[in-house]
């Protein structure tokens, strides 16, 4: 509790091992309830708020009838019977929300990373190399990295921004290789003939940091915590954590082979292939399909705090211990999403998929509540999720409660725009995040909720109508690449095809997307043009205004 000078107490609500938000108030703890869709009071475990309130299990006094003839003659008295565990509505208090309050803006005055900028070489297939120790730091990295010059050149340049304690660079004949650093990356000097494949090794010691952008509410890139360590790039944060290629077009297969003491576990993108028996721990090696390098993912994670749990029969998640009951009741309709997305944009285009929860660097909010007599306050995380490749991540605080599927059915849905179809530089964005976006929608539908999800987005329409936007869809600024504007008309934009060309038609546009350009690249424009002529050549008008203007098309809702 803590205590303002003139002012009433505020009471800090935290959230319990069993997933429970509880409170101490004079001595005895009192759980959060919500009403749910049903009108009955039901715990709140996160996601939505709504009708609040706080319940205590409390012993209860009850009126009974007296033994004896005093009880025949109706004569009563009252008993204290001990907490039963069962909620009444009459035993929730009402509470009043009273508002939210940040504490870190969403878009942060931190620059941007450099441009990304097309190398002379075609990435063939990476090889990393982590080496861990027991604390979690990194011990050493060793990349092999095999390539094929796209045209003649004088160097090799590899977008790292790690400055490591020690860095070597040899040939695939362990000869070495004269480097330098600057702002354009590590410049390896080295001439290639158009066409010419090339091998070679490069190894650091040292740390890498998180990093920021302005439109990430959040760091990202390498986030490190007591007990875990997590890569989640997003944007050209890979390049922070190993040596490799920014552009999302330049994809190849990967090979990360995690080599930990006893007491961690690893996890990567793509199958695990073996389990090496090292001296002291155990070597994880993981195999990926086509993957640009920002979905890449490398994860240690503390076995005293973490455990798997299957969810079905070929779907995992690792996530903190104790929180295996919350982890099955979001991920338990896995199936019937995978089963939907499959019949919507055709077969899930890879091997394998799992995911993490975990305690993420996220920004967090300050929600209030009140009694009339007290304040309880409530920190919560802004609700981070990252698709990368066959293994989605989450923050923990963001998986549980109404809200959750939402999240969960939007970073599998990226499997197939954003990860399979990637974007063919960070400004296509919508190529990877329309259909994610507007795949939420697609899953309330699926659930029933078909007139709520019309009335939100004719809302978000409204909305976004008043707003002035400084840059179109298909060249969207650097530092608003991810804004819930630039989201939000990404999604009105799919609506708004949807209502053009009708729903058998929709589906079918994004299935002939999926399955013919799958493991490929695509600009904005060259996604709108497949789509525009899979439907007869009759949507360039339509994507011209959605695409290309600064204002939002009107929309024909229902």
């Amino acid at each position: 509790m803590e205590i303002q000078p003139n002012k009433i107490p505020i009471y800090q609500l935290r959230t319990r091992p069993d997933g429970k938000t509880a409170v101490e108030v004079d001595g005895q703890e009192e759980i959060l309830f919500h009403r749910g869709p049903d009108a009955q009071w039901e715990q709140y475990d996160g996601g939505m708020l709504g009708e609040m309130g706080l319940w205590r299990d409390a012993p209860q006094q009850r009126r009974v009838r007296r033994d004896g003839i005093l009880g025949w003659l109706g004569f009563k008295k009252t008993v204290v019977e001990p907490p039963n565990g069962k909620v009444e509505p009459e035993e929730v208090r009402a509470l009043w929300y009273q508002g939210s309050e940040e504490t870190k803006g969403p878009y942060r005055d931190v620059p941007l990373p450099p441009p990304v900028e097309p190398k002379a070489w075609k990435a063939l297939h990476f090889k990393h190399r982590f080496k861990f120790q027991e604390n979690m730091e990194l011990e050493r990295v060793d990349s092999s990295i095999k390539l094929q010059a796209k045209k003649d050149t004088d160097e090799i340049v590899l977008d790292f921004d790690v400055y490591p304690n020690k860095l070597f660079v040899f040939d695939h004949e362990d000869q070495p290789l004269s480097f330098q650093r600057n702002e354009r990356g590590l410049l390896i000097q080295r001439a290639l003939t158009e066409g010419e494949e090339f091998g070679l090794n490069v190894s650091f010691e040292g740390q890498p940091t998180a990093q920021s952008h302005p439109s990430l509410p959040t760091d990202a890139g390498w986030l490190t915590g007591p007990d875990r360590v997590v890569t989640m790039n997003g944007l050209d944060f890979a390049s922070s954590w190993m040596p490799t290629d920014n552009d999302p077009s330049n994809k190849a297969p990967y090979e990360f082979q995690l080599e930990v003491p006893d007491n961690l576990m690893a996890a990567a993108n793509g199958e695990l292939v073996e389990k090496q028996p090292t001296e002291g721990g155990t070597a994880y090696i993981f195999r990926s399909e086509e993957m640009a390098a920002y979905l890449a993912s490398v994860n240690v994670f503390d076995k005293e705090k973490y455990t798997t749990t299957k969810v079905g029969d070929n779907f995992e998640v690792i996530h903190p211990k104790g929180a295996e009951e919350r982890v099955r009741k979001s991920f338990a309709r896995h199936e019937e999403m995978m089963e939907l997305l499959s019949e919507k944009l055709g077969p899930y285009p890879f091997s394998t998929y799992s995911a993490i929860v975990t305690d993420l660097p996220a920004d967090k909010e300050r929600l209030r509540f009140t009694d009339g007599e007290r304040v309880f306050e409530k920190q919560k995380k802004y609700p981070l999720a990252f698709e990368a490749q066959t293994r989605s991540i989450f923050e923990e605080s963001g998986i549980y409660g109404e809200e959750a599927e939402d999240t969960i059915f939007h970073e599998l849905s990226h499997q197939w725009f954003g990860n399979s179809v990637t974007k063919k530089t960070p400004k296509d964005i919508w190529v990877s995040e329309g259909v994610g976006r507007y795949s939420g929608r697609l899953w309330a539908e699926h659930k029933g909720e078909g007139e709520r999800v019309e009335q939100s987005l004719k809302a978000l329409h409204a909305q976004l109508k008043q707003h002035k936007f400084t840059d179109t869809m298909a060249c969207p600024d650097d530092d608003k690449l991810i804004s819930q504007e630039n989201y939000g008309r990404m999604e009105l934009s799919m609506h708004a095809l949807r209502k053009e060309v009708g729903d058998e038609q929709f589906f079918a546009s994004l299935k002939h997307v999926a399955q013919e350009y799958k493991g490929k690249s695509l600009s904005s424009e060259e996604m709108a043009e497949v789509i525009n002529q899979y439907n007869g050549g009759q949507l360039s008008d339509f994507f011209q205004a959605w695409l290309h203007s600064k204002e939002i098309p009107d929309i024909k809702f229902d």
